[in-house]
C-alpha cells in the first residue's frame, strides 16, 4: 500500500500541477472577460486544461528518458519509481479523457467549430512536440509552445462567439496599408493584443528551458538555437534584443491608440533585463536550472500584467493573487527540480546578477 501511495505522489510530481498557475489562470481570465456565464463551459475547459498540463508534463519525462538520466537524476528516479511504462498509460488515460471532454463540448454546448477544432489542435501538439521528437534547429518548438499557451485565453474568449466570428474583426490589410490601429475590431480588440503578445513572449522565452540540457541533449545530437543566442561574444546584447520583442510589440499597440494592452504592461521590461542577464551569466548545472526556474517566475508576472489589463475587477486580482500562492505552494512541496521558493537557490540567483561577464 505505501508503495502505491508513493507511486501516486511521484505522478503527480511529474505532472508539475504547479504549472497550471500559467495554463489554468489565461482561460479563465480570458473566460470571464468575455462576459459568458456558461459554468459548464468554464468547468470542463478547466478540467481540460488539467489534463492538458499532466500529458505534456509527464508526456516530455518519457520522452526525455535519455536526457534526463544526465540533467535531471531526481526525475529519473520519480519515473522510475512509477515506472515508464504505466506513465504512458497515465498520459493515453489523460489523452482519451481530454477528448471525451471536447466531444462533450462540441455535442452537448453550445461551442463552435473553430474553438473545437482549437481544443483538438492543443492536444494534438503537445503530443507531437513530446512523442514526435520534434527538436529542430530552428525556434519552431518553443515558438509552438507560446502559442499554445496564447490559445488558451483565445479558447476561453471565444467559446462562445460566434463560428469564425473573429475573422470578421481581423483586418490583415489593414498591416499592408501601413494602418495597424484598424488591425483589429470589435471583440477582438480586447483579446486580440492579449493573445499576439502571450505569443511571441512564449516564443522567446521558452527557448531558455533548454539551457539546463546541455549535456542531455549532446547526448542525442541535439542543440537549441536558443542556446547559440547566449554564446559567444556580445550575447547579452543578443539575449536583450530577443526579450525585448513582446515590449516592442506592446508599445506598437499603445501607439496604435489600442486600449489594450494598458501601459503597465511595460513594468515587466526590468524583469526582461534581469532574466537576460542570469541567463547569460549561468556556467554551473544548478545555476542553469535556477535560470530556467527564473524564467518561468518572470512568465508569471508578465501574464499577469497582460491579464490584468484584459480584466481589471476585483474577482481577476484574487485570480491571480490565487494563481501565485498555488505557484509557491506546489513549487514547495510538488516540485522534483530546483525551484527559487529556496532562499539558497534564490541566493545563488541573485549573485548571477552581480557577478561580473566573462571575458570573451
Amino acid at each position: 500500500m505505501a508503495r502505491v501511495v508513493r507511486g501516486v505522489v511521484a505522478t503527480v510530481k511529474l505532472g508539475r500541477p504547479r504549472y497550471l498557475s500559467i495554463m489554468v489562470t489565461p482561460f479563465v481570465v480570458a473566460f470571464l472577460a468575455s462576459d459568458s456565464d456558461d459554468v459548464a463551459y468554464l468547468v470542463l475547459g478547466t478540467l481540460a486544461v488539467i489534463l492538458y498540463q499532466g500529458v505534456t508534463s509527464i508526456g516530455n519525462c518519457i520522452s526525455d528518458e535519455l536526457e534526463d538520466r544526465v540533467d535531471y537524476p531526481e526525475r529519473t528516479a520519480l519515473c522510475e519509481l512509477v515506472t515508464y511504462e504505466r506513465l504512458r498509460l497515465v498520459v493515453a488515460g489523460m489523452s482519451v479523457a481530454y477528448l471525451l471532454i471536447v466531444l462533450a463540448m462540441a455535442t452537448v454546448l453550445d461551442i463552435q467549430l473553430d474553438t473545437v477544432g482549437l481544443w483538438v489542435l492543443y492536444l494534438f501538439g503537445t503530443l507531437m512536440y513530446s512523442f514526435a521528437r520534434v527538436k529542430t534547429r530552428t525556434m519552431g518548438p518553443p515558438i509552438l509552445l507560446g502559442s499554445l499557451s496564447a490559445a488558451l485565453a483565445w479558447v476561453g474568449f471565444w467559446g462562445f462567439g460566434d463560428a469564425l466570428s473573429w475573422a470578421g474583426d481581423l483586418h490583415l490589410a489593414a498591416l499592408v496599408e501601413l494602418d495597424p490601429g484598424r488591425l483589429f475590431t470589435g471583440p477582438m480588440i480586447v483579446i486580440g493584443p492579449a493573445i499576439l503578445l502571450l505569443w511571441l513572449f512564449g516564443g522567446t522565452l521558452c527557448g531558455s528551458k533548454d539551457v539546463p540540457n546541455l549535456e542531455g541533449d549532446a547526448l542525442i545530437g541535439y542543440e537549441s538555437i536558443y542556446l547559440k543566442i547566449v554564446k559567444g561574444p556580445h550575447a547579452l546584447v543578443r539575449v536583450i534584443a530577443v526579450m525585448s520583442l513582446p515590449y516592442v510589440l506592446a508599445l506598437a499597440f499603445i501607439a496604435s491608440g489600442y486600449e489594450q494592452p494598458a501601459p503597465w504592461v511595460l513594468l515587466g521590461y526590468p524583469f526582461a533585463l534581469v532574466f537576460a542577464l542570469v541567463l547569460v551569466r549561468a556556467r554551473e548545472q544548478l545555476e542553469r536550472e535556477l535560470v530556467r526556474e527564473c524564467g518561468y517566475v518572470y512568465w508569471q508576472v508578465f501574464m499577469s500584467l497582460v491579464l490584468l489589463s484584459i480584466d481589471q475587477t476585483s474577482l481577476t486580482v484574487t485570480i491571480l493573487a490565487g494563481s501565485l500562492a498555488w505557484w509557491f505552494f506546489n513549487s514547495r512541496l510538488m516540485h522534483p527540480d530546483p525551484t527559487l521558493v529556496r532562499l539558497d537557490n534564490a541566493l545563488i540567483l541573485g549573485s548571477l546578477v552581480r557577478r561580473m561577464p566573462a571575458r570573451a
